[in-house]
């Protein structure tokens, strides 16, 4: 059985007057009830360095030794592992597409402040990232959100069917010590635009949990004790070397996913992101499992 730490986030409205009854009640009911963060999943070195949960609409565990990792400036992204219960929990869900997502957003974050290397190595910090838990978006709920909130004042999901997506990541030392470690939570809300794939919310979640992890590995510019001193022109330069290594994880959903955003129930990930396009080992196209939503 599963333990969650239960975290409640209050919602927050000016004048309730000015919305229509039927609005307020699915406002209400979708983001009145608590928010849940799964206890450590058990799969990274450790957690007993992690502060007391945070957030709001995400929760969130994190640890960084700023100092120790202001001491690297490569890193080694490990392939996002699903966890065997995630996997089997998922069926033919395509979670392969957000794991991706997942590793490309961190890529992406990441080489704006590091050397992206293909391989470890003695002055190269490993991230590990790992997909713990996943709740599937309900198509058909979404499709009647979509017809409801044409006739209210304003958007809304119906409060069943909300995609969930946990995850869990780390940054480890050459020596396997941790030096950052996050473990985090979102659950859709009525708010949320949902979408007519299975993965529709847990891909959108992605990045929130890609930038939350990329936060914590990269110091803020006001702090001159960790923040080191690159020459811009080898910046540049190491920018446009990573942006190369980045394109192994394919192209993002770009504008077509921009637009779709605008969609009371948003489309499917899998209609414009077409995934790992090929394998850094042999620079060959694979399987990348877009198949159609379900």
């Amino acid at each position: 059985m599963k333990h969650f730490a239960i975290v409640c986030a209050k919602p927050i409205f000016g004048s309730l007057s000015l919305v229509k009854p039927l609005a307020v009640s699915g406002l209400l009911l979708g983001l009145a009830a608590c928010s849940t963060l799964p206890e450590p999943a058990g799969q990274l070195s450790g957690y007993e360095n992690l502060q007391k949960p945070r957030g709001l609409m995400a929760q969130y565990k994190t640890y960084a030794d700023k100092p120790g990792l202001a001491s690297y400036r490569r890193v080694h992204i490990q392939p996002v592992v699903i966890t065997p219960e995630v996997a089997e929990k998922a069926g033919d869900a395509n979670l392969g597409l957000v794991s991706n997502a997942i590793a490309r957003d961190m890529c992406n974050a990441l080489a704006d402040s590091y050397q992206i290397s293909a391989q470890g190595g003695a002055d190269t910090l490993e991230i590990r990232a790992f997909i713990t838990d996943f709740s599937p978006t309900g198509a058909k709920a979404s499709a009647t959100s979509s017809v409801l909130s044409a006739i209210a004042p304003v958007p809304f999901r119906l409060p069943v069917g909300l995609g969930h997506l946990s995850a869990e990541a780390e940054a480890l030392s050459p020596d396997g010590q941790q030096l950052a470690s996050l473990v985090w939570s979102r659950k859709a809300n009525v708010l949320d635009s949902g979408g007519v794939s299975q993965i529709s919310d847990a891909y959108a979640f992605s990045d929130g949990f890609s930038s939350a992890f990329y936060k914590l590995l990269t110091p803020a510019k006001s702090d001159k004790s960790v923040a080191p001193k690159l020459d811009p022109k080898a910046v540049k330069e190491q920018k446009k070397v990573n942006r190369a290594a980045c394109d192994v994880y394919g192209k993002g959903p770009g504008v077509k996913g921009f637009l779709a955003g605008f969609s009371p129930i948003g489309t499917a990930p899998e209609w414009s992101d077409k995934g790992r396009a090929v394998t850094p080992e042999t620079d060959k196209p694979v399987d990348t499992g877009t198949s159609s939503p379900n």
